[in-house]
């Protein structure tokens, strides 16, 4: 019983860390101080780890207390991350090392799925997941500021504000990680920019969730044609 509050607890931890204001919990910490939003997921992944043999044949066994993956084999690719995809598998060589392009690929492919899955459920559940399942390989190449990874961080941060996932709209840890990557990055791969500018900008979010699969930024030019 301990086990299963202690991954409940957690789990309402990082929503509640996630929503907070700049200057609470960063999203990253590139000197890997162990206080960063990132840093605090990773553990929380250890400690499911470590609890697991105590978690056995109970709805938190599923280290997202899902009965269901939320990867689902028949998810169906949203446009904007297809556009993605088709990019890196088209221009691998100049990305880097094929194992890297490979880890970051994935990263990409699953947070399609996640999308995808909050489409079909009518509510983002699955969003912090995303942090829990990336590997620590995939970690190391955010914390090493490789650029695509870092974008694909860019994504998943314009993500939480298109889900609302946030106490202020314009005084959170995904919009101060948005407006230093772009900043620092200059915006290195053609979907960053309109990303920043739909949902930064012009402020795109959604409460039909549904509507999601409607939202490709490199597609539409103002916020009237997106919402």
């Amino acid at each position: 019983m301990e086990a299963k509050v202690l991954i409940t607890s957690l789990s309402f931890l990082f929503a509640v860390l996630g929503s907070l204001p700049s200057g609470t919990c960063p999203l990253i910490d590139f000197n890997r101080g162990g206080n960063d939003f990132i840093a605090y997921n990773i553990g929380y992944r250890k400690t499911y780890e470590a609890l697991l043999p105590l978690l056995r044949n109970s709805p938190f066994e599923n280290k997202h207390g899902l009965s269901v993956t939320i990867y689902d084999g028949n998810a169906v690719s949203i446009s904007f991350f297809t556009r993605i995809l088709e990019y890196i598998d088209t221009h691998t060589d100049e990305l880097g090392t094929s194992e890297d392009v490979e880890i970051i690929r994935h990263a990409f492919d699953v947070f399609d799925k996640q999308v995808y899955r909050t489409i079909v459920t009518f509510t983002p559940l699955g969003y912090y997941h995303i942090f829990v399942d990336m590997t620590d390989e995939f970690w190391d190449l955010v914390y090493a500021q490789n650029p695509l990874a870092l974008s694909w961080l860019n994504v998943l941060a314009a993500y939480a504000l298109v889900y609302k996932l946030y106490f202020i709209r314009d005084n959170n840890i995904w919009v101060d990680y948005m407006n230093w990557y772009r900043e620092w990055y200059g915006h290195k791969y053609f979907w960053d920019e309109p990303v920043y500018q739909a949902v930064v900008e012009q402020g795109y979010c959604v409460s039909d969730y549904s509507l999601l699969q409607f939202f490709n930024p490199l597609e539409c030019a103002t916020i009237d044609e997106i919402s």
